[in-house]
């Protein structure tokens, strides 16, 4: 009965972890996102379960499935850094952009106004 348990608590993280990589490969990080009350669930049974004094002598597969899931865990989180440092650049990019750009105005001097200073107000220059 109790192995059972565990097959069923390393199938279930496994499931969501899959899921998981799938998105972040693909970069929906927003759907991998949704899936957080999924995985929390699922590691508690998980956690629940390994923990369980009666299930510490697992059999060599189920150890070799949670050592997988071990490493389909490490992976995402790699795979998730990865998104996260992309989002990161991306909106330094747009942020570094927007900094070096000028709007349709001009300063006391005749001098184009950056997009940082622009505050609105401006008279066309004639």
């Amino acid at each position: 009965m109790q192995t059972a348990t565990i097959d069923e608590a390393v199938t279930t993280l496994e499931d969501v972890l899959v899921r998981e990589r799938s998105l972040l490969m693909s970069g929906r990080a927003r759907e991998t996102a949704e899936l957080v009350s999924e995985k929390i669930s699922a590691l508690q049974v998980f956690d629940d379960v390994l923990l369980n004094a009666k299930t510490r002598n697992i059999s060599n597969s189920q150890q070799r499935r949670v050592e997988l899931v071990i490493r389909l865990a490490q992976e995402n989180a790699q795979h998730f850094t990865a998104v996260r440092n992309g989002l990161k650049s991306a909106i330094n990019r747009i942020g570094a952009k927007a900094e070096n750009s000028y709007v349709g105005a001009y300063n006391a001097a005749g001098g184009q106004t950056p997009f940082r200073n622009a505050t609105g107000g401006y008279v066309k220059k004639v």
